[in-house]
């Protein structure tokens, strides 16, 4: 079975939870991966990946998973690291199947478009700024006084012979 190491930058979307009988948690998700528009702006063919997880990382996108719909979203932008796996397995009819998925080994969500802890769609700062109070906290870099100097303390040492070292 060919293994190889890929990063991956999609919204994963149709996520799926299970727990094994040894009481492990495996999801499976689908990511879309966008490639980009054409010259005329319009967007072209989004590539799809079934990626599955298991453990702490499977129940942790499941719960990522969840708040985003429970905001009323359908997905979210995520990076996944995995590996790209050709699975083969025989249908109930006795037909030899194959399919590639990405077996996760870390995700992280995209903060291209969303913000930490509530992956919601990002606005800017400056055109909310009534809105936010950490934003009205925030200063311009020419309004950060420079900081006090510091007295610089000098001891000098003498050597053997009775001259002045610097430090």
């Amino acid at each position: 079975m060919a293994v190889s190491v890929t990063t991956l930058i999609g919204i994963i979307t149709n996520v799926e939870m299970s727990v094994g009988p040894t009481g492990t948690a495996f999801t499976k998700a689908s990511l879309g991966v966008s490639q980009g528009k054409d010259m005329n702006g319009d967007d072209k063919e989004t590539m799809w990946f079934q990626i599955k997880a298991w453990g702490d990382l499977a129940e942790n996108i499941a719960e990522t998973y969840q708040n985003v719909t429970n905001q009323g979203e359908k997905s979210f932008r995520a990076v996944v690291t995995g590996k790209n796996v050709a699975e083969t397995w025989e249908d109930t009819n006795g037909n030899k199947r194959s399919a590639a998925a990405v077996h996760v080994e870390d995700i992280g969500v995209s903060l291209r478009y969303a913000k930490i802890g509530s992956i919601q769609k990002s606005t800017n700062p400056a055109n909310s700024a009534g809105k936010s109070a950490a934003f009205s906290q925030m200063k311009k870099a020419s309004e950060i006084a420079p900081p006090a100097q510091q007295p610089v303390a000098t001891s000098a040492s003498t050597d053997d012979d009775g001259t002045e070292v610097p430090f």
